[in-house]
């Protein structure tokens, strides 16, 4: 018994440090997208899309890592941020860019990870 509450602590801490960490990378990244917005502004008229994408990514990833702290919401934060993050690594692709994937995948899969744990305590609508 005290070894499966243990587990469960150990499980519960874990949980938390995956979020912590991917909810602070992804809030820099979505910070950057302002605070260095310049170089954005160019990679995002580069690939094609514009300056207005770039602020909306922005917002998606600072909004999306604030809500992954929020257990209830986390696991849709999580699924959102995934398909952001799919969207990098296809425009990183399609462009050959300099960028490299390694933040992307990482991010996808820490936000991967927190949406499929906390998916069972989500909020749905009526309960």
């Amino acid at each position: 018994m005290a070894d499966e509450e243990s587990r469960g602590m150990v499980m519960k801490v874990s949980l938390w440090v995956v979020t912590v960490v991917a909810s602070l990378a992804m809030l820099a990244a979505g910070a950057s997208k302002f605070l260095a917005a310049p170089m954005w502004d160019e990679l995002f008229i580069q690939w094609g899309y514009g300056v207005g994408f770039k602020t909306l990514i922005g917002i998606v990833e600072i909004v999306g890592a604030l809500a992954l702290l929020a257990p209830r919401v986390a696991s849709y934060a999580g699924l959102v941020i995934c398909v952001v993050m799919l969207g990098a690594i296809y425009t990183v692709w399609s462009n050959q860019s300099d960028l490299g994937y390694v933040a992307s995948v990482l991010n996808l899969t820490l936000f991967g990870i927190v949406a499929v744990a906390r998916w069972n305590g989500r909020w749905t609508p009526g309960g």
